[in-house]
C-alpha cells in the first residue's frame, strides 16, 4: 500500500475501517464525528496522519452509532495485525468520535487517547442533560455509557468547562482516571482550535510525552485566537448575570455582545430569555427572529421564538411555531410536553385549536424545555455541535 492512502480493512453493517501506512513512530487510531460518513477513501485525522507520515487506523460511522461495542469485536481480529506492530497508539476522536476514542482504548491497547468534547452518553435515563442528540437513540445500544473496563491507557480530555460537555466530563473523570484540559469559551467544536497539522504534531508530541504543562499551554495559545473570543466573554458575564438575577447587568452585556461583528451563532437566545424575564415579550420576539433570520439552520432557536410568544399571550401563534418543530423532530418529547402545556392552557381560555400532527414518543428526556436560566438552550458563548 503507498503512503498517504488508506484502503478498507473491516467493516460491518455501522462501521467501516481503514488502514493508511506510514513510517512514524506510533499509531493513530481516529474515530469520525457524528458529520463524519464512511465513504471508503476518507477518515477523519487522514490530513494529519499524511502530514506526519502517521501510520492510522480510521474509524469510520455509516451512521450516528456511537460505535457499538459488539462492531469494534468483530472487526479486531482484522487489525490485530497492525496494532501488534505499534507499541505505542494514540486513540483520538472529536465528539461521538472522542465517546468511540475512550469507550474503546482498552480494547484497542491505547497508550494514550485523546478525546475533545466526548460524551458519556446520549441516553436520557442517565444523561438527562444531552438533548442534542435524540433522535440517534434508535442507533444506540443500552448501557452505552463509558466505565471503567472501557478504559486503557492515559486518557486527556479537553472539553469547554462552560457549556453542557461539563456534564460529560465530570461523569468520565467519576468512570475513571483522565487528565483535564479545560478550553473554556471554546464551545462544542474544540477541534476547531487544532487545525492546523503543526499544531496536531504539538499536541500529538507532548500527549506522548506526557507533557501536561505543554498540552495546557497549546489550548491557551489556541484558544487565545479565537476571532470571537470577546464576544463569547461577554456572553457568558450575561448568562452570569442572568443566573444572579441581575437583569439590568444582563440585558447590558448581551445587547453589546450581539453588537459586536464576530458573532457567536444563535447566542442571542439569552437576550431573549432576559427580555421575557423582564416581562418585555414584544422586544425578545423580535430579537429571536432576527437571530433565526441569521441561522436558519439553528433548529432550537424556535422554541425561544414559541416561549417570546406564550409570553404575550399569543397561544395560537405559538402552536403554530411549534407544529413545524414537532414535524421534523418527531424524537423532542420535550416539544410535545410544551405542546400540550400551551394546548391546556388554550382550553382554559375557551379557545378551540386544530390537532397536533400526531407522533411517536419514543424517549422521554425529562425536565422542560425552557428555563429562566437558559433551559435546555446551550451555554452561552459556547456555540454547541454541529458535529
Amino acid at each position: 500500500m503507498i503512503a498517504g492512502t488508506a484502503e478498507v480493512i473491516a467493516e460491518t453493517s455501522r462501521i467501516q475501517v481503514l488502514y493508511q501506512p506510514g513510517e512514524a513512530d506510533g499509531l493513530l487510531m481516529a474515530f469520525g464525528g457524528l458529520k463524519s460518513r464512511a465513504d471508503g477513501v476518507r477518515f477523519i485525522g487522514q490530513p494529519v496522519a499524511t502530514s506526519l507520515n502517521m501510520p492510522a487506523i480510521g474509524f469510520m460511522p455509516k451512521q450516528g452509532n456511537w460505535y457499538p461495542r459488539a462492531d469494534i469485536e468483530v472487526v479486531l481480529p482484522l487489525l490485530e495485525p497492525i496494532l501488534a506492530q505499534y507499541p505505542r497508539r494514540i486513540s483520538y476522536g472529536f465528539s461521538m468520535g472522542g465517546y468511540g476514542a475512550i469507550k474503546h482504548s482498552r480494547i484497542l491497547g491505547a497508550t494514550h487517547v485523546l478525546a475533545m468534547s466526548p460524551q458519556w452518553s446520549i441516553r436520557p435515563d442517565v444523561a438527562p442533560w444531552e438533548r442534542r442528540y435524540l433522535h440517534f437513540l434508535d442507533e444506540c445500544v443500552e448501557n452505552m455509557e463509558v466505565v471503567k473496563d472501557d478504559c486503557g491507557g492515559k486518557i486527556y480530555l479537553i472539553y469547554d468547562d462552560m457549556n453542557s460537555d461539563s456534564h460529560h466530563a465530570k461523569r468520565i473523570a467519576a468512570a475513571t482516571d483522565i487528565i483535564e484540559i479545560p478550553a473554556s469559551l471554546a464551545g462544542h467544536d474544540t477541534w476547531a482550535l487544532f487545525l492546523s497539522s503543526a499544531t496536531m504534531r504539538a499536541l500529538f508530541d507532548a500527549i506522548f510525552a506526557d507533557d501536561v504543562s505543554r498540552i495546557y499551554r497549546i489550548v491557551r495559545e489556541r484558544r487565545r485566537l479565537l476571532p470571537d473570543l470577546e464576544t463569547r466573554i461577554l456572553w457568558a458575564r450575561a448568562r452570569r448575570y442572568f443566573r444572579l438575577k441581575r437583569l439590568d447587568e444582563a440585558e447590558r452585556a448581551a445587547r453589546r455582545a450581539d453588537r459586536l461583528t464576530a458573532r457567536v451563532p444563535g447566542a442571542a437566545w439569552l437576550l431573549t430569555a432576559i427580555l421575557i424575564e423582564m416581562n418585555r415579550p414584544e422586544e425578545a420576539e423580535t430579537v429571536i427572529r432576527l437571530e433565526m433570520e441569521r441561522f436558519p439552520t439553528i433548529r432550537w432557536l424556535g422554541i425561544h421564538l414559541v416561549k417570546a410568544l406564550e409570553s404575550q399571550g399569543r397561544l395560537r401563534d405559538a402552536l403554530d411555531a411549534l407544529a413545524p418543530m414537532l414535524a421534523s423532530q418527531p424524537h423532542r418529547s420535550d416539544l410535545k410536553r410544551s405542546a400540550d402545556h400551551i394546548t391546556r392552557k388554550l382550553h382554559a381560555q375557551g379557545g378551540r385549536i386544530a390537532a397536533i400532527p400526531p407522533r411517536p414518543d419514543r424517549t422521554s428526556d425529562g425536565g422542560p424545555v425552557w428555563s429562566k436560566a437558559g433551559g435546555s438552550s446551550p451555554a452561552v458563548g459556547t456555540p454547541q455541535a454541529r458535529d
